[in-house]
C-alpha cells in the first residue's frame, strides 16, 4: 500500500480517507478522475475488501477510515487521527458529538460486521474519555476473545495503557466462559462470570464509557446459536474457534445504539459496584 504516491484503488480509498468520513458516492467520483477507466463496480469490490479488513467502516452510505486500524498504525497515520476538519458529516463526529438525551442507531447484518463498527465506535469514545472513569462492559458471554481475540485484547490493551481501569461482566459461566479468565490482570483489567442472569435476554450487550452507552441486540437465532455452543463445548482449539466464526457470520438483525444518557450510564455503573471494586 502507498500512500504518499497512491495509484491503485485501495490506496486511494485509503489516501482520501485521511482527512474523514466521505459519503461513498463522492468518493467514488473522486476515483473515477484520479484514475480513469476505474469502474464503480471495481472501487466497490476493493471497499467490501477492506470492509471485511476492518480497514474502513461504512455508516449512513459513508465510509471513513476504522479506528482500530488506525490505533495499530498511529505512527503512520497520525494525520488521520488527528485532522478532523473535514469529518462533519462522519459518524465520528456524529456519535462524539451527541447531547445529553440524544441516542443514534444503527443495523448491520451479522455479528462480525457489527463488532468492526462497535470496536472503531468503542476506541474513540474511550481515547475521548477522561482515564478516571472505568471501562464497563457487560456481555451474555464474551466470544469476542475466542473469536477475535487479537482485535480484543488491542482495545484492552489501549485502555489499560492509558491507566484506565476495565471491568468486564459475563452473564454466563460455563467452562469457556471461565476459560479466558487468564487474560485479565485483576488489577486494571477486571473480568467475573455470573451464575445467575442480570438480564432477561441473552442477546443484548452493554458498554459504559463515562456518560455515553453503547447497547447492542444481536439477532436472536445467532444468540441461540452462541448458547448452544457455549453449552456444548468444554473445549476451545481450532475447530471450534471455525464452527464459532461461522455462527457468527449468520445473516440477521443486528441492532446497535449509543446514546449520551448520565442516568442509564449511572445505574449500570450502580450494577457493576456489587462485583467490581472501582
Amino acid at each position: 500500500m502507498s500512500i504518499v504516491n497512491p495509484t491503485s484503488i485501495e490506496d486511494l480509498i485509503v489516501s482520501n480517507l485521511q482527512n474523514g468520513s466521505l459519503p461513498i458516492v463522492k468518493l467514488i467520483k473522486t476515483i473515477e478522475v484520479a484514475r480513469p477507466g476505474t469502474t464503480k463496480q471495481g472501487v466497490y469490490k476493493v471497499i467490501r475488501s477492506l470492509k471485511k479488513d476492518e480497514i474502513v467502516v461504512i455508516s449512513n452510505k459513508s465510509i471513513s477510515l476504522s479506528g482500530v486500524w488506525l490505533a495499530k498504525m498511529e505512527e503512520f497515520f497520525a494525520k488521520a487521527r488527528l485532522d478532523k476538519t473535514n469529518i462533519e458529516n462522519g459518524p465520528e463526529n456524529s456519535f462524539l458529538n451527541l447531547r445529553p438525551g440524544e441516542r443514534l442507531q444503527y443495523y448491520f447484518r451479522n455479528p462480525v460486521l457489527t463488532d468492526a463498527f462497535w470496536s472503531h465506535v468503542f476506541i474513540n469514545l474511550v481515547e475521548s474519555s477522561s482515564p478516571q472513569n472505568p471501562i464497563l462492559i457487560f456481555n451474555p458471554h464474551e466470544w469476542f476473545m475466542l473469536a477475535r481475540k487479537e482485535n480484543e485484547t488491542g482495545l484492552f490493551d489501549r485502555i489499560t495503557k492509558r491507566g484506565q481501569k476495565l471491568a468486564v461482566l459475563v452473564d454466563h459461566n460455563t467452562l469457556l466462559d471461565k476459560a479466558i479468565r487468564n487474560n485479565f490482570d485483576n488489577k486494571m483489567s477486571m473480568y467475573e462470570t455470573l451464575s445467575e442472569s442480570l438480564y432477561s435476554k441473552n442477546n443484548y450487550y452493554i458498554n459504559v464509557i463515562a456518560d455515553f452507552v453503547i447497547e447492542v441486540w444481536i439477532d436472536k437465532t445467532v444468540s441461540a446459536d452462541i448458547e448452544t455452543f457455549y453449552s456444548q463445548t468444554k473445549e476451545f482449539g481450532l475447530n471450534e474457534k471455525q464452527t464459532l466464526e461461522k455462527i457468527l457470520m449468520q445473516k440477521g438483525r443486528n441492532r446497535f445504539s449509543i446514546s449520551h444518557n448520565k442516568r442509564k450510564a449511572d445505574a449500570i455503573r450502580r450494577k457493576f459496584k456489587k462485583y467490581f471494586f472501582l
